[in-house]
């Protein structure tokens, strides 16, 4: 059978696995609990049993050689793309408030609901990005990269990733380039690493990083922190607007600037495969 004959097989047949699961589980679960700390936990489950499933019988792949292989490595991937989300938040912030437009408000709180809003919301933000890393970066990437080349892949999961935002409170035209911008760069990542766990780890340290530490709203969502409050006041193209930080020229600048190092790092090693084979 042809290559991308066989690679479109492969995505309509994870497609409609996906569909139909979600479809299913989500009426069950109803509006309000799909998008809940149980409710992603199961949908996580779900897409996971259908990715390794689709690599097991249609790749003839174990678990373990799959991108979302869950080992030691996996875990040190993760947190290194956790480190390097939050980090992409603090020159972001650090950008703002040198510009003048953010600001830190901290009130007085205990230690109980300040650990009980820590533990909750890393939770939530770790399988929020589990399951849209899962969902847009997973098993359908690679069958996108093997039925239309890798560059199509990306713009492809970069674009449908940015649509399934447009619900959000304050998504604009900056936001769908913004938004597109991110998944793009982590489709990239993912494809070069040949591992989704370093991008969940960054979606989850960007996401966590802009709810516990600076305190603004995520994708237009507003977590309130019981601790303190961040206020972003200027130009939406600055600060973004009600969508907040991914909406903002100051977070495209930053992720292209991500991009770059991946590239600059991606040539190293290409450039060094030649030089072992030479």
């Amino acid at each position: 059978m042809n290559v991308r004959v066989r690679a479109g097989l492969r995505l309509a047949a994870w497609f409609l696995a996906t569909f139909v699961a979600l479809a299913v589980t989500g009426a069950a679960i109803g509006p309000a609990g799909a998008g809940n700390l149980t409710g992603y936990a199961v949908f996580d489950a779900i897409l996971l049993l259908i990715s390794f499933a689709c690599w097991r019988f249609l790749d003839r792949r174990t678990p373990a050689a799959t991108p979302l292989a869950v080992n030691r490595g996996a875990a040190v991937r993760t947190l290194k793309g956790a480190m390097v989300g939050a980090f992409l938040v603090a020159c972001v912030i650090a950008g703002l408030a040198l510009a003048g437009v953010y600001d830190l408000a901290p009130r007085a709180c205990r230690p109980e609901p300040l650990l009980r809003f820590v533990a909750g919301t890393a939770g939530f933000v770790a399988l929020a990005a589990l399951f849209e890393e899962a969902l847009f970066r997973g098993y359908a990437l690679f069958a996108l990269r093997d039925l239309a080349g890798g560059g199509a892949a990306v713009a492809v999961t970069a674009l449908l990733f940015s649509v399934a935002h447009q619900a959000n409170p304050g998504y604009g035209w900056t936001a769908a380039a913004n938004v597109a911008l991110v998944g793009g760069v982590l489709a990239a990542w993912i494809l070069a690493e040949r591992d989704v766990w370093v991008a969940v780890g960054a979606h989850a340290g960007w996401n966590a990083a802009i709810v516990l530490g600076a305190a603004i709203p995520v994708s237009g969502l507003a977590i309130p922190s019981p601790c303190h409050t961040g206020v972003l006041q200027g130009p939406d193209w600055l600060t973004g607007g009600s969508f907040g930080l991914e909406a903002a020229l100051p977070t495209a600048i930053a992720w292209l600037g991500l991009a770059a190092w991946l590239w600059r790092a991606g040539s190293r090693r290409r450039a060094g495969s030649r030089a072992n084979v030479t």
